[in-house]
């Protein structure tokens, strides 16, 4: 325990002086290794490597990756966004309601948190400060928002969870539905709270002729989703296949059908793409080796008898277990806190007897708090910059405009724990 001790306190010294994730976790591996076996052990680091990304599931991540990436610069967020504001722009609260609408909508096409943000950020930020809202109720409904991004289906996080656990990501995405709906209606009325009796310029009523034209424009972008995840749920193709349809799907729509995406401007977008799977995989790779590491120094076994030993009920080891990763949040990026924890406490939710699937989707709830709470909340930092474009914004604005909102993410653990079947009625 004394090794891993100090293995622990490298990589958190790394992460403390600013090294990026992978090479704090690949350093502290690296220590951990010579120590407990001197050179000859490095042998062992392209075995543990290559077993690690030796997933099918795992080429889902890249895919799906790439999608969000192509339909981030497509620019189809845009026509989400005008099509919920042509049902709610008319109400006090419309342009929240819309911002957390389209939010829901890009969420199931992008796979990710902070594209949902930027991307319908860029977007309502400044419709929202056109029609009088204070810097307060800006903010919030766009970082909460955003947080859909990886709990209605698909999801990278669950993607990465399914492939590390061999949990079917099936399964998973099935689980995220309800809870995705629930949440985002949560983050609604809590807006329509915020806005009563703020002075703010409703727009006009939409008549049903511009929302049908809205609709269409937004049509394809809404039918790539319905599509990928339609036959991975039917189980016409696994995973894996539904990230390479949802690349191609994603490709039509943006460069053949809404033209927002050239021959020209194509490489470019690849290129961000392929670096982001780049980065993501190391840390992977350097989870897997760290993982190992603790896996041999009995550190994860030792973890598991000692939370079992206790005799604590079930919700209670969950309460702590959320409250881990909540202070764990607010210092570790989504995925890195993916790769670190899920290898901890599956071994204790598995022992407990507790639905994988079920933990997946509570798990996910969980981690949504890291893009909202500082300091490296980066949904904060993405709302920030955005705002800055159109007026003075510091960052303590944004914090305190998305601090009600993340009592909706309190109340749906809450909800999750009390009705479980919540996230398991669709799956069974």
């Amino acid at each position: 325990m004394t090794i891993a001790f100090f293995v622990l306190l490298a990589f958190l010294v790394l992460l403390f002086i600013g090294a990026p994730i992978a090479f704090a976790m690949g350093t502290a591996a690296l220590v951990g290794f010579l120590w407990t076996g001197g050179p000859y052990v490095l042998v062992q680091f392209p075995i543990v490597a290559y077993q690690m990304l030796d997933s099918s599931n795992f080429l889902a991540v890249p895919l799906f990756i790439m999608m969000g990436t192509i339909l981030f610069h497509g620019k189809v967020g845009a026509d989400f966004f005008n099509l919920a504001g042509s049902f709610f722009g008319h109400y006090r609260a419309g342009a929240a309601l819309a911002t957390i609408s389209a939010c829901a909508i890009f969420s199931a096409v992008s796979a990710s948190s902070l594209a949902t943000a930027a991307t319908i950020g860029a977007l309502s930020v400044p419709a929202m400060l056109k029609q009088g809202y204070p810097k307060r109720l800006v903010y919030g409904p766009i970082a909460a928002g955003g947080t859909l991004g990886i709990l209605i289906p698909p999801s990278g996080v669950m993607i990465l969870y399914g492939a590390m656990t061999d949990v079917s990501i099936g399964s998973l995405f099935t689980a995220g539905f309800i809870p995705g709906l629930v949440l985002t209606v949560m983050l609604c009325l809590v807006a329509v709270f915020l806005t009563r009796g703020a002075d703010v310029k409703p727009l006009p009523r939409a008549s049903w002729p511009e929302r049908w034209e809205s609709f269409k424009r937004s049509f394809w972008g809404i039918l790539l989703p319905v599509i990928v995840l339609g036959g991975l749920y039917a189980g016409w193709f696994t995973a894996s296949e539904a990230g390479a349809i949802a690349v191609v799907l994603s490709l039509i729509v943006t460069m053949l059908i809404k033209k927002t995406i050239t021959l020209r401007t194509l490489p470019p977008i690849l290129i961000e793409g392929t670096k982001t799977s780049g980065f993501l995989f190391a840390v992977i790779v350097a989870s897997g080796l760290f993982n190992h590491l603790m896996t041999e120094l009995g550190v994860i076994q030792t973890i598991t008898e000692f939370v079992v030993g206790t005799g604590a009920n079930k919700i209670t080891i969950l309460l702590m277990i959320s409250a881990l990763l909540f202070v764990m949040g607010m210092f570790f990026e989504v995925a890195a806190l993916v790769l670190v924890m899920v290898p901890i406490l599956f071994p204790v939710i598995t022992a407990l007897g507790i639905d994988p699937i079920w933990f997946g989707i509570f798990f996910v709830v969980n981690i949504e708090f890291a893009y909202l709470t500082p300091p490296v909340g980066m949904n904060l930092f993405i709302i920030q910059e955005i705002g800055r474009r159109y007026t003075p914004t510091g960052f303590d604005d944004v914090v305190k405009s998305t601090l009600p909102y993340i009592l909706c993410h309190c109340m749906m653990l809450v909800i999750l724990l009390l009705f479980p079947q919540i996230a398991t009625f669709l799956v069974r």
